[in-house]
């Protein structure tokens, strides 16, 4: 629904409260308040209301409703005010409606009436880029999940004999397979050349 802002009805009894002291200065004078009484009975009645089915135009004076099928676009004038054109060649003016009220217009219309900005286009187009960027990034994660597990078994497998671990040492310790064993005596003192009397033997 297109309608005058509410707000503009404290502007309306803003004006009200002013004319006051004026209306009953004089007989007669209470006329005058015909003014804001009008003004806020066309800000309350004047709307356009856009359905599924037509525009329903409210004006002061009565109400007006207008299938899709017999709107056959929308005309601006030059105070920006939008008018519903017809299909028989006659214009009524849509109260409350703006501009930046065309887009909704088309939405609410279900494309009988083409939005003029192009603000629905942009948002049809950027809606199909992130679906198309969805479907690549499920592809790419379907993909990646049909990986055979047995590539996985095949980079184990691929070590080869050397990189076993030999068997323990008598220390508990673990050897690589295929290294050269400490030769026995190395690193130690040999019996010959210490005697018993703890002198170590000459050369």
């Amino acid at each position: 629904m297109f309608r005058t802002p509410a707000p503009a009805l404290l502007v309306v009894f803003l004006l009200l409260i002013g004319m006051l002291p004026f209306a009953f200065a004089a007989p007669g004078l209470q006329a005058l308040l015909a003014v804001p009484v009008g003004l806020a009975v066309w800000i309350v009645r004047n709307r356009t209301t856009a359905t599924r089915h037509g525009l329903t135009v409210r004006t002061t004076l009565g109400t007006r409703e207008l299938p899709w099928e017999a709107v056959a676009g929308l005309s601006l004038t030059r105070k920006a005010k939008v008018h519903a054109v017809l299909a028989d060649g006659g214009t009524v003016p849509l109260p409350g409606v703006r501009t930046r009220h065309l887009p909704v217009i088309s939405f609410v219309s279900e494309g009988r009436l083409p939005d003029p900005s192009g603000v629905l286009d942009g948002t049809r187009d950027t809606a199909r880029a992130e679906g198309a960027r969805a479907n690549g990034t499920d592809d790419t994660q379907s993909a990646e999940s049909t990986e055979s597990p047995n590539d996985a078994n095949d980079a184990d497998g691929a070590k080869g004999p050397d990189d076993t671990e030999g068997p323990s040492g008598p220390d508990g310790t673990k050897g690589a397979s295929g290294a050269a064993g400490a030769r026995p005596g190395d690193g130690g003192t040999r019996d010959d050349d210490v005697d018993h009397g703890g002198h170590t033997s000459g050369a």
